[in-house]
């Protein structure tokens, strides 16, 4: 990870995306845009653990799609607690956590998206 692009593995989430840059940046788009992260905290908030599992699940897709690691990490460990149809320990730090990590990834994600030339710096 770049220390200016926080939260992301641009190197990884290129590999994925087969080196095309503008696919990649367009992943990232739909991403932020699609409101997957709030609705997954509104779900864990009303602690509908069906709902939340779904999304966690989802998410946790997500992430390792587009070399999101930290936020794929988190995601996994909320999807294998609430496939057990429990709360994880202290749900309130660990949403909050989740939500720390998927905003760090977003300012990165809004660097790339401002210049997405930037992006051509991490192809090999």
């Amino acid at each position: 990870m770049s220390e200016d692009l926080k939260g992301i593995d641009v190197k990884d989430g290129l590999k994925i995306a087969s080196g095309d840059s503008i696919l990649y940046a367009r992943l990232l788009k739909s991403f932020v845009a699609s409101g997957i992260v709030k609705e997954f905290l509104d779900a864990l908030e009303r602690k509908d653990l069906k709902a939340a599992q779904f999304k966690a699940h989802a998410l946790k897709g997500i992430a390792a799609n587009l070399a999101l690691p930290v936020l794929r990490g988190l995601a996994e460990s909320f999807d294998e607690q609430l496939k057990k149809g429990v709360l994880p320990d202290a749900p309130g730090e660990k949403a909050a956590a989740f939500k720390a990590a998927y905003e760090e990834a977003e300012k990165s994600i809004n660097i790339i998206l401002a210049g997405p030339q930037i992006l051509e710096k991490f192809k090999n």
